[in-house]
């Protein structure tokens, strides 16, 4: 056994119980190792997941703030519009009641004047009875008299042109009257609607 080395046998196997032990040793630290570096890509596999689901959820959290504030603003420009018609509405309702209350007024105005024609008429009828009668007591007197009687007949029958003129010119005015009044409330009920 000149160039070797000599051991004891003792000690060479355990050398060899050693040397078995650390294999073991390592099989095991390399089969932990393997289970740690699947848990770690399984890790690795759920943090990706979870980033991305948060990811998703903050993108969506920005666009329900991104709609909010739309609603918001829509809310904000539909109440000032809402604001502005009840406004607009109010007016429209003062110049109504007021276009009533002047068509009225007007209507009125036409009917006193209409009236007053009547009226007007009536006195110049009586005061035709009134002509028709001096007339009658006098119609048997002299020439003279009946002389008299053809000027006043001329002058009544003058008189009955004037007034049926003016019961014409009456009714005439009272008719524009009547369509001014109309066209006022249509163009003001018009205004309303617009």
């Amino acid at each position: 056994e000149g160039n070797g080395v000599y051991l004891p046998t003792s000690k060479y196997e355990g050398m060899q119980a050693e040397l078995a032990r650390l294999k073991e040793t390592e099989a095991s630290l390399n089969a932990e190792m393997e289970e740690k570096q699947s848990q770690l890509e399984d890790l690795a596999q759920k943090f990706g997941a979870t980033k991305e689901e948060l990811e998703e959820n903050v993108r969506m959290l920005c666009a329900t703030r991104e709609t909010l504030r739309d609603k918001e603003e829509a809310l904000d420009t539909t109440q000032k519009v809402l604001k502005q018609t009840e406004t607009t509405l109010h007016e429209k309702t003062a110049i109504l009641t007021e276009t009533k209350k002047t068509g009225n007024e007007l209507l009125v105005t036409g009917i006193d004047v209409l009236n007053k024609g009547v009226e007007m008429r009536s006195s110049l009828h009586g005061l035709f009875e009134k002509v028709e009668r001096h007339d009658a007591k006098y119609e048997a007197n002299s020439a003279t008299v009946i002389t008299h009687k053809s000027h006043i007949e001329a002058k009544v029958s003058k008189a009955h042109q004037q007034l049926s003129a003016f019961h014409e010119s009456q009714e005439t005015k009272f008719n524009e009257l009547e369509n001014m009044v109309a066209m006022f409330v249509v163009h003001k009920t018009d205004e309303f609607n617009a």
